[in-house]
C-alpha cells in the first residue's frame, strides 16, 4: 500500500495502522493544498482496503 507516495511518512503509516486495525470510518477528508498527492493517498488507500491479496 502507498507504493506510488512520495514522503509523507507519518501520514503513510497513520492509514496503514488504520487498515490494519480493521476500524475504518465510513467517511474520510484528505485536505491540504494543491498537489501534495491527496487523490493518489485516498486512491491507494482505497485501494489497498478493497485488496483480496497481500497490500
Amino acid at each position: 500500500m502507498f507504493k506510488e507516495i512520495i514522503g509523507h511518512e507519518k501520514e503513510r503509516a497513520a492509514l496503514r495502522a488504520l487498515a490494519a486495525s480493521g476500524r475504518v470510518p465510513p467517511a474520510m477528508i484528505f485536505y491540504g493544498q494543491e498537489g501534495v498527492g491527496k487523490r493518489l493517498a485516498a486512491m491507494e488507500f482505497a485501494a489497498g482496503l478493497n485488496c483480496t491479496g497481500d497490500p
